[in-house]
């Protein structure tokens, strides 16, 4: 009865201070790797993200709704860039017809920022836009405020840098109007 009793004592004292323990140890847990786009270049300090194209994100934004709302349309994508047509954080929106519920997603982080909006009555992008660099470059400008979306059944792209703006055919590369 005692060696019972002592073994006890012995295996509550060994789980209160550790030694016995039902998890791995957290250097066991493998550590998350983080997403190619939130890499801080090697010319960056961390903390400071690698700017992008509007393209390189889009897989990521995709993944981010396509769990929730697999119907889910891409309708328009948004960026401040700061050169060369690349930003530090793209939002895409998407349309869910189906549930009639729209979403903004923000890459990097795309799951951890989605958002429920208005659902926009928008058209669909498709999968056939230039991306933001060439549009960039159709402008002359790489820094300003990009916006994708369609208009009048073409998508445009908008870039807006201080009081210049421009505007791009997205199917083409044309530049269509601006100053």
């Amino acid at each position: 009865m005692k060696v019972e009793s002592l073994a006890l004592v012995l295996a509550i004292s060994l789980l209160l201070f550790g030694c016995i323990m039902p998890n791995p140890p957290p250097s066991a847990t493998p550590t998350p790797q983080p997403s190619p786009l939130i890499t801080p270049a090697p010319n960056e300090t961390p903390g400071e993200l690698a700017p992008f194209a509007a393209r390189e994100g889009l897989a990521a934004a995709r993944e981010g709704v396509t769990w929730l709302r697999p119907d889910a349309e891409l309708v328009g994508v948004q960026g401040s860039c700061e050169g060369e047509g690349k930003s530090p954080s793209w939002q895409y929106s998407f349309d869910s017809r189906a549930a009639g519920i729209g979403y903004v997603i923000s890459v990097p982080g795309a799951s951890e920022s989605m958002r429920d909006v208005t659902f926009s009555f928008s058209q669909p992008l498709g999968e056939q836009w230039v991306d933001s660099t060439q549009a960039a470059s159709a402008c002359g400008t790489g820094a300003g405020d990009f916006s994708l979306e369609v208009r009048d059944g073409t998508p445009v792209w908008t870039i807006i840098s201080g009081s210049a703006f421009c505007e791009v055919n997205a199917t083409s590369g044309q530049r269509l109007a601006g100053d």
